[in-house]
C-alpha cells in the first residue's frame, strides 16, 4: 500500500462517495509507482458496493482521468487490468486553492462534483 496514494484518495474531491470508496480501495493495493490489480470483486469487498457498480465508477474514475486501465495479458489472453493511479492528477486535485481559485481535477479543466455530468468544463452553466 502506498500512504501517499492513500492520502491523496482520501481527500479526492470526488462525488457521489461511492466513486470515491473505489479509488479509495484501488490506492490500498497500489505499489509505490501507483500500479495495483485488484479484482472487481476485491475492489467491491473493500467499498462494500456490488460488482456493477464497482466496474461502473472505475470507468468514471478512468474517464475523468483520476486512474488508467492497462490490460495485463499472458499466452494471447487477457488475464486482469492493472490499474495505475494518476497520482499527479490526484495531487493537484486535492491542493488546497486559495479563495476565488478553481480546483482543475484530473485530465484538465473538468471536475466531479455533485449534480455536474463529468466532462464538463469548469464554469459552464448547468442545465442550459
Amino acid at each position: 500500500m502506498s500512504i501517499e496514494h492513500l492520502t491523496g484518495a482520501i481527500h479526492a474531491p470526488l462525488r457521489p462517495h461511492a466513486r470515491k470508496l473505489v479509488l479509495i480501495a484501488l490506492s490500498n493495493y497500489s505499489d509505490q509507482d501507483g500500479r495495483c490489480w485488484p479484482s472487481v470483486q476485491s475492489i467491491a469487498d473493500i467499498a462494500q458496493l456490488d460488482r456493477r457498480s464497482v466496474q461502473r465508477h472505475l470507468h468514471e474514475l478512468e474517464e475523468a482521468g483520476w486512474v488508467r486501465r492497462e490490460p495485463s495479458y499472458q499466452d494471447g489472453r487477457q488475464r486482469c487490468n492493472v490499474y495505475r493511479l494518476q497520482i499527479e492528477a490526484i495531487r493537484g486535485a486535492t491542493a488546497q486553492p486559495s479563495r476565488g481559485d478553481s480546483t482543475t481535477a484530473p485530465g484538465g479543466d473538468t471536475r466531479d462534483t455533485p449534480g455536474t455530468p463529468i466532462g464538463t468544463p469548469i464554469g459552464t452553466p448547468i442545465g442550459t
